[in-house]
């Protein structure tokens, strides 16, 4: 866990993006005119999380637990913390978005033999069979998140969901990329608000 107790994942992946946010919202309201913007990394691991989950509940017990699901948990809770956001934020002139950056070629991770193992060995056989590259530069997966901070982004209440979640420096749909999104997960209004109420309800009862 967490100094404060929280799963690690969650704690770290959602929970302290979601009380910085809210520590700089009222700056970033008044800063609306300048084109403020916030933005969640995401990832395409958000798909781990299966369509029963309730986010009301969050995060795994630690009977519960499980890396993976944890990991896709908080992920999938970046892109339902930005579809409250935008809800939240109507009419401010804030725009909110989230986004999967790639497979990026990083030292992060690399003390883990699993993740130096996939990175070393693994990637490049794989894409030496398949004849194209998967992983991505440092250069290469800044560019979605370039993309996601400048270009027009543009939704109202007939559609919350438009251009929420971007990949590969455009917004990822199912229509293009057949199960790239876990629509039914983070496309879910009402589990958006229960991830909200949940994450301020534990900020509140812990001594953060």
């Amino acid at each position: 866990p967490t100094a404060n107790g929280v799963e690690q994942q969650f704690g770290i992946n959602h929970l302290g993006h979601f009380y910085l946010t809210k520590l700089l919202l009222p700056t970033l309201k008044d800063t609306a005119k300048e084109g403020s913007r916030i933005i969640n990394l995401s990832s395409a691991a958000h798909t781990f999380t299966h369509p029963g989950y309730d986010f009301s509940k969050v995060p795994l017990t630690k009977n519960e637990y499980e890396p993976t699901l944890a990991y896709g948990i908080s992920k999938a809770s970046n892109i339902l913390f930005t579809l409250e956001l935008r809800k939240r934020l109507a009419g401010s002139g804030v725009i909110a978005v989230s986004g999967h950056p790639g497979v990026i070629h990083t030292n992060l991770g690399y003390e883990e033999p699993l993740v130096y193992f996939m990175f070393a060995y693994l990637y490049p056989a794989v894409e030496k069979v398949l004849g194209r590259k998967f992983t991505k530069t440092i250069p290469q997966g800044a560019s979605t998140t370039m993309c996601m901070a400048l270009h027009d982004v543009k939704y109202d209440k007939s559609s919350w969901t438009d251009g929420l979640y971007w990949a590969d420096c455009e917004p990822f749909s199912n229509e293009k990329f057949p199960g790239s999104v876990n629509e039914e997960v983070v496309y879910n209004e009402k589990q958006a608000k229960s991830l909200w109420d949940r994450s301020e309800a534990i900020l509140e009862s812990t001594s953060i």
